[in-house]
């Protein structure tokens, strides 16, 4: 069972990906398919691809509040190492000495957008 905080789009995001296949997963992976999950959220993406059969998936998260409950979320699948969980950003591949910062997330309305944060 997911794990979803009140007052944010937690939850709503989760049925979008899970129930209404907001990206469009097909219905079945192949146990040889890698998957890359570049902001985790609360691991609902990897919960969706590892459900249809997917072999493995690398996950990254930049909220340490989402990355927590990501780690809980896919605990069995990140135990059974069908899933990698990793707490930073996806950046540059070349030597450089930027810094990065989480920038938050919007207040669109009753809801904090937890899934919408970014990274610069």
């Amino acid at each position: 069972m997911f794990n979803f905080r009140k007052g944010t789009m937690d939850q709503i995001i989760y049925d979008q990906v899970l129930y209404y296949n907001e990206y469009q997963l097909p219905d079945q992976f192949s146990k040889s398919d890698l998957i890359l999950d570049i902001g985790a959220h609360i691991g609902a993406f990897t919960y969706a691809v590892l459900q249809r059969g997917a072999g493995k998936v690398y996950a990254i998260e930049a909220d340490a509040e989402n990355h927590r409950l990501a780690s809980r979320n896919l605990a069995n699948f990140i135990q059974s190492e069908q899933a990698v969980l990793l707490y930073g950003a996806a950046w540059r591949s070349d030597p450089n000495d930027d810094v990065l910062y989480h920038d938050g997330y919007s207040e669109p309305g009753w809801y904090i957008n937890t899934g919408g944060g970014g990274v610069l």
